[in-house]
């Protein structure tokens, strides 16, 4: 290249390893801020996966005349559909666990059987929290009475009167 006294045009080897430097720099600054942010995208989708379950049994107990089930066990790392003709069991995603369950009946047997008849009806409501490694909780609500399922960050109104079984002592 005339007029640059026999340098050729380029980065030099300090430049390119200064940006290098940084790029890394960023990078484990970005990294735990993905690592939380994929643990919480993991228990939303989770919570998410279960309520849409639980609709899909009462839609189908609905629909078909016949009684479904959504069994959850605390010591497990999965919960089951009952359904006509149908048994799917789910597994929970990888750092997600049944954490605690609010349903009548559930500190006896270690887990509870929540069922639908055929009018939709639940056999009682309750709450399910799904819980992630960082301790981030969400409940999984179930309605007396109408069988609403919703998914909500925050516990139910009353959740100190309930009574509570759970993984790993008290909530």
């Amino acid at each position: 290249m005339a007029g640059s006294c026999g340098r050729e045009s380029g980065f030099s080897f300090l430049e390119l390893l200064l940006v290098m430097t940084i790029i890394a720099f960023i990078t484990v600054l970005a990294a735990p801020a993905l690592s939380n942010f994929e643990d919480k995208l993991l228990l939303e989708t989770a919570a998410g996966r279960l309520a849409a379950h639980m609709r899909l049994a009462q839609q189908v107990a609905v629909t078909g005349g016949k009684t479904t089930r959504v069994e959850l066990y605390l010591a497990r790392d999965y919960y089951s559909m009952f359904l006509p003709e149908q048994k799917e069991i789910v597994p929970l995603p990888v750092g997600i666990e049944l954490a605690y369950l609010s349903f009548p009946g559930a500190e006896s047997q270690g887990g509870y059987s929540l069922g639908f008849t055929r009018t939709g009806a639940p056999s009682s409501g309750g709450t399910v929290v799904l819980k992630n490694r960082r301790g981030e909780k969400r409940y999984v609500i179930v309605a007396v009475g109408t069988g609403r399922v919703r998914v909500s960050p925050s516990p139910p109104e009353h959740w100190q009167s309930f009574s509570l079984l759970s993984r790993r002592g008290s909530c």
